[in-house]
């Protein structure tokens, strides 16, 4: 695990001093050694976090010919078998994973990388055919952004990278936009003009002239993963053993390995199946939670941690938290990750990081089997005969209030009655929107188009909605490939790279995922918000209260942080300090006095204003 960087000139004249500034952006992603390749037109470096072969695993890697350079950010998880499988004949000189992807594409090429099953965000370089190589794993777990500028092309696994080098100081009106609506960024787009995710699955080729070409991974599922359904009494105990594979292969590691643990069914699965696997013994789980007691969910984490004697370390985020890191996790969460579920996810690993360099945590088990209220409100959309009349005169008598929480029920149905009035292909997307159709008449370079924001999202929508006719699978497909991406891995990869810390979400293991399709829709989809299948996969290996226990989602007391005695002055100062030119004039004060009077829920979008004001100007960023 690491961070990559590097830059490709179409001419002779670089500077390589330049990557080692390059590098000292991003030092937090890998604390444990540097490496580096020049040539007459290259740079390339990385930062390593040291978990497989501690002694050995420096990268870069260099074929003894010096022909092929590689340099990642990652895990292989089947490295082991990838090299008895395939490349049994080469003399390895280290136990890395890494040195894998050498050999792997010196004998392979690209085909290789269709074998490769992990995390990963890889940068090769080939002196034979002077390509520059970019790819990114194909569930988007780890980053990659590129820019070009002028005769370069620069790339790095967070965009502060660039910021901070001067090298792209401009922001995206259309991320901005995107922010306004979806709360995050859709790939390919980033935070900065002109700046762009690498996709995931997409390899991209950049010749010495700059010329970019793209392809594409075509992940080749192995065949000792293969799991046959019939060898299995049902579906739970497939799943289960299915989930078990995954998470063993995920084990691997040469440096302890922790668990971010919650009260959800997903974290709940994993540490029994750890404990199952009977490597939980010198397990240690970590947890956030919330002074206020409806925000948190520790005391069953507690308890369960108490009866499987699990040694758990939680803290309890206090408003002074938020208020003495915000500008710290604003760096952090530095392409518009500001939807404020990212100050939990800081502070449980800032917590964590003290011990460990690796953690499992339960993410995409939503995604996979339809754990979101957004499921069930796309449900309900679908089913009812819209008519704008009618819903406009509900919305007439709804009194809004303002309970000061992310996704209050207040927040869910007046959310539902505004995505509602819009087309089939839009409404998913909406329910998760930050600023009201309404309010984008108050953006001053809003050319009206409100449903193109959407443009990136809708790919996906139109693309599986050709491959899946059951609706529920078509909801999870565009999920796992829009809000998971570039929301919830997006916010743990930067959260745990903070604090040095690699995290690993087995329930997204590509070997799961290509079994995970045996399991017909109707019955991985049951009960549309409750995720009965995996309920009734683990109601024999978890206690009854978690298996019962209802979904609380990742609602954050965001009113209490904003407005607490000791954090008002210190928010409402950055939220008025936000660079002109984006809203009307008025449009601020108006907001604020809402907020400030209670008289309509506006807590999220002046948490929303105030993370994008801080970002602006601790970098003084550009808007033009």
């Amino acid at each position: 695990m690491c961070g990559i960087v590097g830059y490709l000139s179409s001419s002779k004249l670089i500077n390589h001093e330049l990557i080692n500034d390059l590098l000292n952006s991003i030092n937090h992603r890998g604390p444990d050694s540097r490496g580096l390749y020049k040539n007459e037109n290259l740079s390339i470096g990385m930062n390593r976090l040291s978990i497989i072969d501690l002694e050995n695993g420096d990268q870069p890697f260099v074929s003894d010919d010096n022909k092929v350079t590689v340099i990642f950010n990652g895990e292989i998880y089947n490295f082991q078998y990838l090299k008895k499988r395939y490349l049994a004949d080469i003399s390895f000189k280290t136990n890395s994973d890494g040195e894998v992807i050498l050999h792997g594409y010196k004998k392979y090429g690209l085909n290789f990388l269709n074998k490769l099953n992990g995390i990963f965000a890889i940068a090769i370089w080939d002196d034979l055919k002077k390509n520059l190589i970019l790819t990114r794993d194909p569930s988007g777990i780890k980053p990659l952004y590129y820019l070009k500028k002028e005769d370069k092309i620069f790339f790095s696994s967070e965009i502060k990278t660039f910021i901070q080098n001067n090298i792209s100081k401009k922001v995206n009106k259309e991320g901005l936009l995107q922010l306004f609506t979806s709360g995050y960024i859709h790939h390919p787009s980033s935070a900065l003009k002109n700046c762009f995710q690498v996709n995931p699955s997409e390899i991209i080729l950049i010749s010495n002239d700059l010329t970019i070409t793209k392809n594409k991974i075509n992940y080749e599922p192995s065949e000792n993963g293969n799991f046959n359904y019939t060898n299995f009494k049902n579906y739970e105990e497939f799943l289960y053993s299915i989930l078990k594979d995954a998470v063993n292969r995920q084990l691997i590691s040469d440096v302890p390995i922790g668990l971010l643990l919650s009260s959800g069914m997903d974290s709940m699965g994993l540490l029994s199946i750890v404990r199952d696997l009977g490597k939980s013994e010198n397990l240690t789980s970590y947890t956030a939670y919330y002074p206020n007691k409806d925000f948190s969910e520790n005391i069953l984490v507690e308890n369960l941690c108490k009866i499987w004697n699990i040694k758990n370390q939680s803290i309890k985020i206090e408003n002074s938290h938020i208020r003495e890191d915000f500008h710290k996790m604003i760096s952090t969460f530095d392409n518009f990750d500001f939807i404020p579920v990212f100050a939990s996810k800081y502070q449980v690993c800032k917590l964590a990081g003290t011990n460990h360099k690796v953690l499992l945590a339960g993410a995409g088990g939503d995604e996979l089997f339809s754990g979101y209220p957004t499921y069930l409100a796309s449900h309900i959309r679908k089913r009812l005969p819209f008519n704008k009349s009618v819903f406009n005169l509900i919305k007439s008598f709804y009194k809004f209030k303002d309970q000061g929480i992310h996704l209050s029920n207040y927040e869910k149905i007046y959310r539902f009655l505004e995505g509602s009035s819009l087309s089939d292909k839009y409404f998913h997307f909406f329910w998760r929107n930050i600023l009201s159709r309404k309010d984008f008449n108050e953006i001053v370079f809003f050319n009206g188009d409100y449903e193109k924001i959407f443009q990136n999202q809708i790919y996906y929508y139109e693309k599986f909605e050709k491959d899946y006719s059951n609706f529920d699978r078509l909801l999870s497909e565009i999920d796992l490939n829009t809000w998971l991406i570039d929301h919830a891995l997006a916010l743990w990869d930067k959260a745990g790279m903070a604090h040095s810390i690699e995290i690993r979400v087995p329930f997204l293991d590509l070997e799961l995922k290509n079994n995970l399709i045996k399991i017909p829709d109707k019955i991985r989809f049951s009960k549309i918000g409750k995720k009965l299948l995996l309920r009734k996969t683990f109601e024999s290996k978890l206690p009854e209260e978690i298996i019962n226990f209802p979904k609380k989602g990742f609602s954050v007391p965001v009113r209490d942080w904003l407005t607490s005695n000791e954090n008002k002055n210190f928010f409402k100062e950055i939220y008025f300090s936000l660079p002109k030119g984006i809203f009307k004039e008025q449009y601020l004060d108006d907001l604020y006095n809402r907020f400030e009077n209670m008289s309509s829920n506006e807590s999220y979008k002046v948490w929303i204003i105030t993370c994008l004001s801080s970002w602006m100007n601790q970098y003084n960023i550009k808007f033009e």
